[in-house]
């Protein structure tokens, strides 16, 4: 039988000499009543369970990959009717959260890009973003053609599992002009498609890209 809120039950039973009741309830010991010596109230004793301890651990951080610097050693020319979208594929070796994305590009005038993240399934890149999301505009440089690094901080960050992921960048200004991103040559992680849903295809190249994980 179970009581009430209260604690309050009620039944009715011919006792017999040895009957007896078990009462229990979360935090108390359980007690066993012999049916003859039953009166209107039953009092349990409170228990102190010592549960196991508990670590709380800030989580870690990492920087994956590299924006290089003035140390790139080439360059990806990304061109609006071919290479439209690029991206540097990272190994993830834990489940881990991702905040912030980092790129290192020159670009002759204003643009606009879209982060796209893909996961490799089965041999397939498959996105595992559900809804859009755009770098603030790439400003136009006007210096001696130095590049600059540019930083996306995710409003909701990236959670990803362990697997091999591919971090793309795909230019939606419809920009005349070309993107020039700092890479290091002959590392070959980068791949590029030049439409949308089109084919992906290997660069000989590591591209100016890193990013922050927690895990």
């Amino acid at each position: 039988m179970v009581a009430d809120s209260l604690g309050r039950f009620m039944f009715n039973v011919t006792p017999r000499l040895n009957d007896s009741l078990l009462i229990s309830s979360i935090g108390y010991e359980p007690t066993v009543v012999s049916l003859s010596e039953l009166r209107d109230s039953v009092f349990l004793t409170p228990c102190q369970q010592k549960l196991s301890e508990i670590v709380v651990t800030p989580r870690k951080k990492k920087k994956i990959g590299n924006v290089y610097g003035k140390s790139g050693l080439g360059y990806v020319v990304i061109y609006t009717d071919d290479k439209q979208e690029v991206g540097r594929v990272f190994d993830i070796s834990k489940n881990c959260i991702v905040r912030n994305v980092r790129l290192n590009v020159f670009t002759p005038q204003e643009v606009r890009l879209r982060l796209n993240v893909y996961g490799n399934v089965d041999g397939k890149w498959e996105s595992v973003l559900n809804k859009n999301v755009f770098w603030p505009s790439l400003a136009k440089n006007n210096d001696d053609y130095s590049s600059h690094v540019y930083e996306l901080v995710l409003e909701e960050p990236l959670v990803l599992e362990k697997g091999e992921y591919l971090i793309s960048v795909e230019d939606v200004s419809n920009s005349t002009e070309q993107i020039i991103f700092v890479s290091r040559l002959l590392t070959g992680h980068a791949k590029y498609r030049s439409k949308v849903l089109g084919e992906w295809k290997d660069l000989e190249v590591n591209l100016g890209m890193e990013i922050d994980i927690e895990y």
